[in-house]
């Protein structure tokens, strides 16, 4: 009796034993489980840093790029807008030489030629602060004379300077 009571001791022992290994198997299983779960969990939390930090940096970088366009932009404008300060400027200085008082117009008339009128009398009369010679040259040019003779009775096309009214 005795024997079997030890073989039965034995028995719950080694079934014990049996129970412990297979509990700490399922301890050890959940906590390789947590583990993986945990890994996972830390997989997933640098997978969102990352999308995260991307995003941020996208923004950043959008950020970046108006601030460069804005820039531009603005610099592009300040070229148009010198360009037009130019325009006006250089507008009114034409605009104030020509309605200045010492401003000339050229006016062209038609002469007839009188007895012994020479092209250089002519230059006297109608050109007096004018280079004589380059005067006689552009009346024989407009006229198409070839020489410096005229002759009484003709008609010559010459120009003048008068003020501007």
């Amino acid at each position: 009796m005795m024997r079997d009571m030890k073989r039965d001791m034995k028995r719950i022992s080694d079934s014990k034993k049996i129970k412990d290994i297979k509990d700490i198997k399922k301890e050890d299983l959940k906590r390789m489980e947590d583990l993986k779960r945990i890994k996972r969990m830390d997989s997933y939390r640098r997978q969102y840093e990352d999308i995260k930090n991307k995003k941020v940096m996208a923004r950043k970088n959008k950020a970046q790029k108006r601030k460069l366009q804005i820039v531009r932009l603005s610099m592009c404008l300040a070229l148009i807008a010198l360009c037009i300060g130019f325009t006006i400027k250089s507008i009114r200085i034409n605009v104030n030489a020509y309605e200045s008082k010492d401003a000339k117009v050229k006016y062209y008339q038609s002469i007839q030629v009188q007895n012994h009128d020479t092209l250089w009398d002519i230059a006297e009369k109608y050109a007096p602060n004018e280079d004589k010679k380059s005067y006689i040259e552009n009346i024989a040019e407009i006229n198409h004379i070839d020489s410096n003779k005229i002759v009484e009775g003709t008609n010559l096309v010459i120009y003048y300077y008068a003020d501007a009214k």
